[in-house]
């Protein structure tokens, strides 16, 4: 188990900068507005366009902060993150992994050029393509 982090966008972290942003920041930074169920803080997070596809409880897609948006507020209430149990750089992005009430889920982020995430795979960890570490 990894202990809370707490970083901000813009703190550099050996290995995961990106075009001039720190993608594992910005991955703290989800996890630690996900665990304080602040919505506005998520999607902030997130490119206006953004992708999430969700294998959670049934096979969804969405797209948009509107679409996100409600997705969020629905699953801060029915699955609040426990915590957190892996966070790793990947080739294109970052994956981690968290508790919650409906067991391990996985999450791989992919980012936009301008630091925003454009899109979010997440599921029930056997369900996700495990953790692909970047080469360094």
């Amino acid at each position: 188990m990894i202990p809370v982090i707490k970083a901000r966008r813009g703190v550099a972290w050996a290995g995961c900068m990106t075009d001039g942003f720190d993608t594992m920041a910005v991955a703290v930074d989800w996890l630690d507005a996900y665990r304080a169920a602040e919505v506005d803080a998520l999607l902030d997070l997130y490119d206006d366009e953004a992708s999430l596809e969700c294998g959670c409880g049934g096979q969804k897609i969405l797209v948009g902060k509107p679409a996100l948006r409600q997705y969020w507020i629905r699953r801060f209430a029915e699955h609040p993150l426990i915590e957190l149990e892996d966070i790793a750089p990947t080739s294109d992005g970052i994956a981690l992994a968290y508790q919650t009430s409906e067991g391990l889920v996985r999450v791989v982020f992919s980012f936009s050029a301008t630091g925003k995430i454009a899109r979010t795979h997440c599921g029930p960890s056997a369900e996700i393509t495990p953790f692909r570490p970047a080469s360094r």
